[in-house]
């Protein structure tokens, strides 16, 4: 078995981790009324989880739930920050003064959203695919052996008459 590189460790300790923050904001931090938030937070949540304890293991499905679970929070991530601006645009028109705070807090919002939940996934994604690329090309280092040429055997011109044609 090919050694594991020192990524997979990293990466699969670092997605436990955010899993068990991203599950520790939603419940205890900013708990929510809406079940549906908490469930699709706490789902993200697990297949972060599962994704890094399989990047842990070395298993080849640990890398297809990690990558899952990264798009998943680039996803969700570009939601959040779209709704985020819209949120900000709308506090700017209606409410003056007041509305221009609101609008630059969700701003900030929105730029510590990029760091929190789309950095990592993003970095993780790539370093995927460059593994991925990198075994792909490994796998493909070794050129077929060439088929024997065969010989094209020669097509037989057409007879063209020379001769002047009779008027």
């Amino acid at each position: 078995m090919p050694a594991r590189p020192r990524a997979h460790l990293i990466y699969g300790l670092v997605d436990l981790a955010f899993a068990a923050l991203y599950a520790y904001l939603i419940l205890a931090l900013a708990p929510t009324r809406s079940g549906l938030i908490r469930a699709v937070v706490l789902l993200v949540a697990a297949l972060l989880a599962a994704g890094g304890a399989g990047m842990i293991s070395g298993k080849p499905w640990g890398e297809k739930l990690a990558r899952a679970a990264c798009i998943t929070l680039i996803v969700g991530c570009v939601a959040l920050i779209v709704a985020l601006a819209a949120s900000a645009a709308y506090l700017h028109g209606i409410y003056d003064g007041i509305g221009q705070a609101g609008s630059a807090i969700a701003l900030i919002c929105a730029a510590l959203a990029i760091e929190l939940v789309g950095l990592l996934p993003a970095l993780q994604l790539a370093y995927l695919r460059r593994l991925r690329l990198a075994g792909a090309g490994a796998s493909s280092a070794a050129p077929a052996k060439p088929a024997a040429a065969k010989p094209v055997p020669a097509k037989p011109e057409p007879e063209t008459d020379d001769a002047p044609e009779a008027a």
